[in-house]
């Protein structure tokens, strides 16, 4: 039985960095997940301000982008 080395090459680590930044994008690109991604910068004082929730404003976006 060989010994396991105990960090990982840098190789995997760089190609694991790099499908993560590119399934990130991928994702992001994904209009229910941008428009998640949207309302979480969105604070609840912003929210309280505009006199909705999240859930309500959340079924807006999913909607006006179904509309397109």
């Amino acid at each position: 039985m060989t010994d396991l080395p105990l960090s990982p090459s840098p190789r995997p680590i760089r190609l694991l960095r790099h499908l993560g930044a590119g399934l990130a994008r991928a994702l992001l690109r994904h209009p229910r997940i941008a428009a998640i991604e949207a309302l979480s910068r969105l604070s609840d004082a912003e929210l309280a301000a505009s006199g909705t929730t999240r859930r309500r404003e959340l079924d807006r976006i999913l909607g006006a982008q179904a509309q397109l």
